[in-house]
């Protein structure tokens, strides 16, 4: 009977002390770094979704509850509705006009950010000044039909155009206001990318092909730091961080696996993920 309770207090032990496997997942979902580990989801619904937290010393992997959505009451705010955009700040609102054709399907989609509003029909991308609802202008982003544009600052735009479906191939740069374009993402050897981690004056990209991380100054568009990660591989990576680390959060069939990136001295740290099989 000492045994058997011994090998049962054992055995839970063990199992208490196991640490889950990570979840196939073509790209991380809610990547966030804080305290001394990264957080994501795989890509899977909401109720079937699974979430994890790893140590970026150790690459100690445990379950992570799903985070919450960040709530944008207390700053501007942008309200689409079909052919029809208001955009409002600290109780005021004005009526946006904007010129471009609305797409039935995809529709209308934008963002705000300080003083100004962009709003995106396909390739096209249309400008305005919050305070007033007044155009500032607008360009054609691309030859592709899918737009995505992020305020990497209140006067500076990173426009990514694909062809929809194609998450690979784009064109991604920084523009003005009116479109004028200010660098290419990567500089003179151009990257595929997806979205950026914002470092304050920098923001941060790691390839499509993930294989290095590209630092860019936000206002002049140049290449502060290139770092490379390894091997060209297709694993659909994340990246986030602050001014002093950044991570890569892979997905594919690397999901899970990490690079922890030391700014101060270019150090790349890895953890390979134990997947689920």
């Amino acid at each position: 009977m000492r045994w058997l309770l011994l090998l049962a207090a054992t055995t839970s032990v063990a199992h208490a002390q196991s640490a889950p496997c990570i979840t196939s997942f073509r790209s991380a979902e809610g990547v966030e770094v804080r305290g001394g580990a990264v957080s994501f989801c795989d890509d899977e619904t909401p109720k079937k979704q699974k979430c994890f937290a790893i140590d970026l010393a150790t690459g100690k992997v445990t379950s992570a509850k799903r985070p919450e959505p960040t709530s944008t009451s207390s700053g501007p705010t942008l309200e689409i509705n079909g052919k029809k955009a208001k955009a409002c700040a600290a109780g005021r609102c004005k009526t946006l006009k904007p010129r471009a054709r609305v797409d039935e399907g995809l529709g209308m989609h934008g963002n705000v950010r300080g003083n100004l509003v962009v709003l995106v029909n396909l390739g096209e991308v249309e400008t305005f000044a919050l305070k007033t609802g007044k155009r500032i202008g607008g360009f054609t982003a691309g030859n592709g039909d899918c737009t995505t544009v992020t305020l990497v600052a209140d006067d500076v735009l990173l426009v990514q155009n694909r062809f929809c479906g194609d998450d690979e191939k784009g064109t991604h740069y920084f523009a003005t206001p009116k479109g004028k374009r200010i660098a290419v993402v990567g500089g003179t050897k151009p990257i595929e990318v997806g979205a950026p981690a914002e470092l304050g004056a920098q923001v941060a990209f790691v390839s499509m092909k993930s294989d290095e991380v590209v630092v860019h100054d936000v206002k002049t568009g140049a290449v502060a730091r290139r770092i490379p990660l390894g091997n060209a591989d297709e694993a659909w990576p994340v990246i986030e961080g602050d001014d002093k680390r950044l991570v890569v959060v892979f997905g594919g069939a690397r999901a899970g696996d990490l690079a922890v990136v030391e700014l101060a001295t270019e150090k790349v740290t890895t953890h390979a993920a134990k997947r689920c099989e």
